[in-house]
């Protein structure tokens, strides 16, 4: 009596979740920093997708410098936000910061990196799944 004997040797995929056709809503975050501080705003998303930060205005003693701060994106814990990526950025209208983020709660932080000599005002914008 013949038998026969299958096997499977491949690991299944699942579907990676894509960003595309997802509802987003657009926040400002608007504040100042003194030299060497920091600021952060915390927003939820529902759902998978990507967030963008851009850093539209930044100006110290009311003048913009074109000086480099922190951005980032992170998950708020208290008085803090413990940052998940940042990167280093000057005012643009293109987002300098885009990444993917599961359904939570997260903030995004902007910090001096040590080259601000006045307290500073910015604008940031936040786009990011509803």
């Amino acid at each position: 009596m013949g038998g026969s004997s299958l096997s499977c040797t491949e690991t299944p995929v699942l579907p990676t979740p894509t960003a595309q056709n997802v509802p987003v809503v657009s926040e400002s975050f608007v504040g100042s920093i003194p030299v060497a501080g920091e600021a952060f705003y915390s927003f939820s998303t529902s759902q998978y997708g990507n967030v963008m930060l851009t850093l539209l205005d930044f100006k110290e003693a009311g003048t913009s410098t074109g000086v480099q701060v922190s951005v980032g994106i992170g998950h708020p814990l208290g008085t803090t936000c413990i940052l998940a990526q940042a990167v280093n950025a000057s005012t643009s209208v293109t987002p300098q910061l885009n990444t993917p983020v599961a359904a939570g709660v997260y903030c995004a932080r902007i910090a001096d990196l040590g080259n601000m000599t006045a307290t500073a005002t910015f604008a940031i914008t936040i786009v990011h799944p509803r």
